[in-house]
């Protein structure tokens, strides 16, 4: 349970610093992308998977425009595809295999942020909690997006 409180308050005190260095009161996709990164590999998903990267873009498109979260499928995981010249369905596989890959060397790892009451978070539940606590932490501090 300890490690828990201090994972949770690393990853407050990263995104804390973060976004104490926004000097204006406007945050760039730029700072939402690396905010993505390292709440993504606090949970242990490796950076050399495709998923990775996937994810860094879902997650940034999701903050920027949560629209885009409702269908998954065909707003956030489109814009991506579309960008990284894959079909919907790669992504979405490349997505899941991150999280899974994740979930099976380190569960414990992945259950110290985003807390989820059954087995393994399916991918859209796992992006819709990321990119909430990333606009939770925008909008405490009234930063526009």
């Amino acid at each position: 349970m300890q490690q828990l409180t201090e994972t949770n308050d690393q990853l407050k005190i990263f995104l804390s610093n973060e976004l104490k260095n926004i000097h204006n009161e406007m945050i760039s996709r730029r700072q939402i992308e690396v905010i993505a990164a390292y709440l993504i590999r606090s949970v242990g998903i490796r950076a050399n998977l495709k998923g990775y990267g996937y994810l860094i873009k879902v997650i940034t498109c999701g903050v920027v425009d949560p629209e885009l979260l409702h269908p998954i499928s065909r707003g956030a995981y489109a814009v991506v595809s579309e960008s990284a010249g894959v079909d919907i369905s790669c992504v979405e596989r490349n997505i899941r295999t991150a999280i899974d890959s994740a979930y099976a060397h380190s569960p414990d790892q992945l259950r110290k942020i985003f807390v989820y009451p059954g087995d393994k978070p399916y991918a859209s539940e796992f992006i819709a909690i990321a990119v909430d606590i990333i606009r939770q932490e925008i909008l405490k501090r009234e930063l526009i997006i």
